[in-house]
């Protein structure tokens, strides 16, 4: 099969491109609606992608674009072409790690610039992770921008045994809906556990244990939910070790209430800022007796206990396919049985293995998986 062939839509020297990038970019941060934006967008480094759309004809058109900026949940990109809003599109993002990634969306937006140049708005069908494609280094990536405390909610384990501490974090919280509890230490943390929290943050420096054992040991646990670890030690080997146990993202003190806000928002919010986020710590079954008895939840609990446990033993084998298809076998039955958190979860690990190809760069959303098959419950 012939390669398809892609046109170079935009056709503008370097020196042209990067003083019309400029010229954007300037004009939007200074947009009123920017301050209120909700959705984090990041620069993209200049590079080019493609976008694949199908014309009146109905056939399929490949185009060089510029990508301008990325977001969790659209992109924006200088396209030499018009095009209509609603159309279907796919954009084809290079991965830090070289490879290619279709992502599929739709277009809402295409505003005319000049000569044949335009802005394309592109809002993708499901989030993406930024970090696949900008190099954050040690920072962390929150892709939530404005954050309305009253809209915060959920429950919250803060593991800190500083009083001053307990009482910033009470105080940075404030006029939020989440509910606080606090422990003192990591024992009595990994035993507060059993409320199934929906965000955790944990301190490093405890007076019984490190912040990286309560997170191997709150994973182990089958705790599924988002791990924040906060320290004032800042290092990349801490980071790295942190992510490794099974944390979601690293904190340094002295914080802000605007990142503690931020870093809530982005695991207790969807990606627009506007609705509550599905909790990956309460897998409790939503069935009704008319879909699945009780009787039949506790044998499918018992079956994705199971699973979880299938799925490590392929990962330990390397079985890429094997473990695909068990991972799609908990995606195609488990909101069957009232589990619809767990059903997100399994699609968007079968999306990372489709576009990594690869069980070990996989695996943060396959521990993700697994936690979370481990800690499904049938409703009492």
């Amino acid at each position: 099969m012939s390669a398809p062939t892609i046109h170079d839509s935009v056709r503008l020297s370097q020196r042209d491109l990067e003083q019309l990038l400029s010229d954007l970019n300037r004009s939007q941060q200074a947009s009123p609606s920017a301050s209120k934006r909700k959705a984090r967008r990041w620069t993209v480094p200049l590079s080019k992608a493609v976008c694949s759309v199908l014309d009146s004809g109905k056939r399929l058109q490949h185009h060089l674009v510029v990508p301008r900026n990325l977001s969790t949940g659209g992109i924006a990109v200088l396209m030499g072409a018009f095009v209509y809003a609603g159309t279907r599109c796919t954009v084809t993002l290079r991965r830090l790690d070289g490879k290619g990634q279709p992502i599929n969306g739709v277009v809402v937006r295409c505003q005319h610039l000049k000569g044949h140049l335009h802005d394309i708005g592109v809002k993708f069908d499901a989030p993406i992770s930024a970090r696949d494609f900008i190099d954050f280094g040690d920072q962390h990536s929150f892709s939530v921008e404005s954050v309305d405390p009253s809209k915060l909610k959920g429950s919250v384990l803060i593991i800190e045994d500083s009083r001053a501490d307990q009482r910033l974090y009470a105080h940075h919280f404030k006029g939020s809906g989440l509910e606080l509890q606090f422990a003192q230490d990591g024992e009595t943390g990994l035993q507060s556990l059993s409320d199934l929290p929906d965000l955790l943050f944990t301190d490093y420096q405890l007076p019984d244990m490190t912040g990286i054992d309560v997170i191997t040991r709150a994973r182990a646990k089958g705790y599924a939910g988002p791990i924040v670890l906060i320290t004032a030690e800042v290092n990349p080997l801490l980071r790295s070790a942190a992510l490794k146990a099974g944390a979601s993202e690293m904190l340094a003190k002295p914080f802000t209430a605007a990142l503690l806000l931020q870093a809530a928002a982005e695991y207790l919010m969807s990606v627009d800022g506007e609705g509550p986020k599905a909790s990956a710590a309460k897998m409790v079954s939503s069935a009704d007796e008319k879909s699945a008895s009780r009787e039949m939840v506790e044998d499918y609990v018992s079956e994705l206990q199971s699973a979880a446990d299938q799925i490590g033993a392929a990962i330990e084998r390397d079985a890429f396919q094997d473990v695909r298809a068990l991972v799609l076998q908990v995606k195609g039955s488990a909101a069957t049985y009232g589990f619809e958190a767990l059903t997100r979860i399994a699609s968007d690990t079968a999306r990372t293995l489709d576009a990594c190809q690869s069980v070990q760069e996989s695996m943060t959303d396959l521990q993700r998986l697994m936690a979370s098959c481990h800690c499904v419950r049938a409703a009492s």
